[in-house]
């Protein structure tokens, strides 16, 4: 046999001999925020990804959600049920109802994201923006901003009509930057001959196909075949590569994806019954898991373990710190992984669960103690002296007085018709928007050395 040949085959073998490992995006924990947890997520790819002379990384499987039952008298068709639902809130809102809304909404985007095959996404994101502008009138700022998210996810330049007011223009533009700073990811789709993918809505072309640079969080991927088959997945991007496989009905049973393992700190029994299907179907023999949590006021904390298929075991790493920012981690990557790889060439035996990740005090941003040394401080004698302060009485304020002006003394350029009337809370100041439809209200103030009248309207 010619040494070439003989070459050609060690290699191959070797190739054939390498473990493959799954990296569970790592969690964040107290202290910790999902950036920086991702962030280190991204520094372990691609520390693992620089080995693959001695392991390969296989793409985490995505995660899908459950469909929730849909309104009364609604179609077995969950594209038909999200669509009754969001109709129904769409209406609820024009009628002030603002609970009904967004509870309607909710429903319809559940109903949607969990038949991405047909789902309407131009009306999913008019669900999103109207579950959002219920929220704020609620006073629910959060849950809105998290709906906002949602808009700008799934469409990622979507601009608002002239019928909102500026503030929450404003909002959708802070949920648009926000977005931005989330980790990058990629998805792979793979399918029948001749299909084509979607992701969001956005027609990828024919598979296989990678689409990089989404954001993480929850996105819609349909695969559409030659003769009108459909398939729809929503997958649960969190870092890396992810991979979704389409499948037909005339090809098998399409996956029906799998569950997100939901690590919170700590391992125990039932993690490791829903770890043990999402490792099987990433096809790895290794998995990697963990948790970020803060454990100083610039210091967060990687709390590390691997699992191994074959012994239905875990091996929990030594905690290792890096900084908050994540900009420095390069060595604590490098050293989790070393570790990893270790165990993977010379498995320790599992330990025994629960296990915690969670090893060392934590603190939440902004409370960690200062340390202060004692250090001597010699200040020279000086006599005191009372120094003389003289305090003036404060300046007379006139007051501020709310007045109506009546819209036949404006300018007629200066009355806007049509617009809806919104009632938003800014400052604690009930502001009413589309005002311009009844009257002007005027703010007329006295002030040194101006004054004037300042007038406001939506």
């Amino acid at each position: 046999m010619k040494l070439p040949l003989i070459l050609l085959l060690i290699s191959s073998a070797a190739l054939a001999d390498k473990p493959k490992l799954v990296l569970l995006p790592l969690v964040a924990g107290e202290g910790a925020s999902d950036t920086a947890a991702g962030k280190f997520t991204s520094v372990l790819t691609e520390e693992f990804k620089g080995r693959d002379d001695v392991l390969t990384l296989v793409p985490a499987p995505a995660a899908v959600r459950a469909v929730k039952a849909g309104p009364k008298g609604a179609s077995n068709s969950a594209n038909a049920e999200a669509n009754a639902w969001i109709e129904a809130g769409k209406t609820a809102l024009r009628n002030n109802e603002l609970e009904a809304a967004a509870d309607k909404l909710k429903k319809g985007i559940d109903a949607a994201m969990g038949d991405p095959a047909s789902a309407d996404v131009p009306l999913l994101v008019e669900a999103y923006v109207g579950l959002a502008a219920a929220q704020f009138r609620l006073g629910n700022q959060k849950d809105a901003s998290t709906s906002l998210a949602g808009v700008v996810r799934l469409s990622h330049d979507f601009q608002l009509n002239s019928d909102y007011p500026p503030v929450f223009v404003r909002e959708l533009e802070k949920a648009r930057h926000k977005l931005d700073k989330l980790p990058r990811t990629s998805l792979s789709i793979e399918g029948p001959a001749g299909s084509t993918a979607y992701v969001d809505g956005r027609d990828l072309g024919m598979v296989p196909v990678v689409e990089e640079n989404l954001p993480s969080g929850p996105h819609l991927v349909k695969v559409e075949g030659p003769r009108g088959e459909r398939f729809g997945q929503t997958v649960e991007l969190k870092s890396g590569m992810s991979k979704v496989r389409a499948s037909f009905g005339g090809d098998g049973p399409a996956p029906a994806g799998v569950g997100d393992p939901r690590l919170a700190s700590v391992i125990d029994a039932a993690f490791a019954d829903r770890f043990l299907g999402w490792v099987q179907a990433a096809g790895a023999e290794f998995a990697v898991v963990g948790v970020v949590y803060r454990t100083g006021e610039q210091q967060l904390t990687g709390g590390l373990a691997v699992y191994n298929l074959k012994t239905k075991g875990f091996s929990v790493l030594s905690p290792l710190g890096f900084d908050a920012e994540v900009l420095t981690a390069n060595v604590e990557a490098f050293r989790f992984a070393d570790e990893i790889q270790k165990r993977i060439d010379n498995w320790p035996g599992n330990d025994r669960l629960p296990a915690n990740l969670v090893t060392k005090p934590t603190v939440k941003a902004g409370s960690a103690a200062v340390a202060v040394s004692d250090v001597p401080l010699v200040v020279p004698e000086r006599k005191a002296v009372k120094p003389k302060v003289t305090v003036d009485a404060p300046p007379e304020v006139p007051p501020v007085a709310v007045v109506e002006q009546p819209v036949n003394d404006l300018p007629p350029d200066e009355v806007k018709k049509g617009v809806p009337v919104w009632v938003w809370v800014a400052g604690g100041v009930a502001l009413a928007a589309g005002a311009a439809v009844g009257s002007y209200f005027a703010i007329s103030y006295a002030t040194k050395p101006v004054s004037g009248t300042v007038t406001a309207s939506w």
